[in-house]
């Protein structure tokens, strides 16, 4: 039986077309923090699994991807934004999709803004427990509650799925019944999406706690009511065959899962979303 390494097996050659990064911050956490430590927990948690999906039929083995390891952003108190960003336009070439690991939601935004500079025309898809519309909170303009409010500024709003979202202020929900962003993973609505994107650039963003927190206690911000992994899962397969550019999974919060069943579910989720990309 052959066993995949781990994602820090990965090859390190600077041209292969995906690499894998770490974003270790969780400088706006506003409850429990600890998503610093996740994509170390990520990786760790990825030896126990296959190279092979097979829901996707597809293997890890062969396909070509470089691990550049962590930025080094924890700790930072200003401008965390703009500093990933320019470790993101110093270390990824252009033509480089990236699947990143957080850290909070808020190290999205420049991996949002560099694929959207990169891909015109990008769609977002949005999988999360909160709408993160908020303009600002706790005073602070750029923070994991704001990250999508941020990206519509420069993402119209139609071209802005969300799935998942059960918290939110009346005013977040106003904007997603207005601009319609929420969406349901029924096949109706997955063709319907799936026709309006068509060839366009996707990227994905996948806040861990939209599954519940019995599934997913490790993270900073539990809600419950949340999805479990089968319809995740089928979810993301939905969209098998789009055109991912990019995408992230965030809000891991190792330590308050000892059993470590959260780190191993979002390295599975990594695994699928990397054999898509």
């Amino acid at each position: 039986m052959t066993k995949y390494q781990g994602f820090l097996a990965a090859g390190t050659n600077s041209a292969d077309p995906v690499v894998l990064l770490g974003l270790p911050y969780d400088g706006t956490t506003t409850f429990r923090p600890g998503t610093r430590f996740a994509p170390p927990a990520i990786r760790q948690a990825s030896y126990g699994l296959e190279s092979y999906c097979p829901r996707l039929q597809r293997d890890l083995t062969g396909k070509r991807y470089t691990d550049l390891g962590d930025a080094f952003v924890i700790g930072v108190s200003q401008n965390p934004v703009a500093l990933i960003q320019q470790y993101l336009d110093s270390q990824v070439q252009p033509n480089q999709k990236i699947l990143a690991f957080g850290g909070e939601h808020l190290v999205s935004l420049p991996l949002i803004r560099r694929a959207n500079r990169l891909h015109p025309g990008l769609w977002v898809i949005h999988f999360d427990a909160h709408a993160d519309l908020a303009q600002e909170y706790l005073g602070l303009h750029e923070s994991h509650a704001t990250v999508l409010r941020r990206t519509v500024e420069f993402v119209s709003p139609d071209r802005l799925a969300q799935f998942g979202i059960r918290s939110g202020s009346a005013e977040e929900w106003r904007f997603m019944r207005e601009h319609n962003t929420q969406r349901e993973d029924d096949p109706e609505d997955q063709i319907e999406l799936r026709e309006r994107i068509g060839d366009a650039p996707v990227y994905v963003t996948l806040d861990v706690d939209i599954l519940d927190p019995s599934v997913m206690p490790g993270t900073g911000t539990p809600e419950p009511g949340g999805w479990d992994y089968a319809r995740l899962e089928n979810a993301l397969l939905a969209l098998d065959g789009l055109n991912i550019v990019g995408a992230d999974i965030v809000e891991v919060a190792p330590a308050y899962d000892p059993s470590g069943i959260s780190a191993i579910t979002a390295a599975k989720l990594a695994r699928t979303l990397l054999l898509m990309m």
